[in-house]
């Protein structure tokens, strides 16, 4: 087994949004907006605008490339390095997309203001990474966050 496992993977899974997806936001988003302001809630129509714009601007964005790093000390991702006595276990998921398997890595941390750290995986094969961090944590059944699973769906 070699002192490290590295990869480079897009952030997050891009779906390519149709222009019928961003009609269905804008009116939504203009419905939620209307109906806020016929009950005279101006500042909740003015953040559904912004939210809805946000959405659409952010739905748009490619992924950036980030460099994984699995060593003997711990997990970096990019420049931000997880110490292994900061992270309690880890998991690592398969599910199948339109575009294939798309497998994340899922380790949970003892910090509360972070449980869970999401990591696409790529490059690499799962097996050897669920190998190689047995060694350093425990492996346990881990689930995303709803936050997670709801911007999944949504494409994000």
């Amino acid at each position: 087994m070699s002192s490290y496992i590295a990869w480079r993977a897009y952030e997050y899974l891009h779906i390519p949004k149709s222009s019928d997806w961003f009609w269905a936001l804008s009116i939504i988003a203009i419905s939620i907006a209307g109906a806020s302001l016929i009950f005279e809630n101006i500042i909740f129509a003015l953040m559904v605008i912004i939210a809805a714009g946000a959405l659409g601007i952010h739905a748009n964005k490619e992924p950036r490339i980030i460099d994984v790093e699995l060593s003997e000390k711990g997990v970096r991702i990019e420049k931000t390095f997880y110490p292994y006595k900061t992270l309690d276990s880890f998991c690592v998921e398969q599910h199948e997309t339109d575009i294939g398997i798309f497998a994340k890595l899922l380790i949970k941390s003892k910090k509360g203001l972070m449980p869970l750290i999401v990591i696409p995986i790529a490059e690499v094969h799962p097996d050897d990474i669920e190998e190689y961090l047995s060694i350093f944590l425990v492996e346990e059944e881990h689930q995303e966050t709803l936050g997670e699973k709801v911007m999944e769906w949504l494409g994000f």
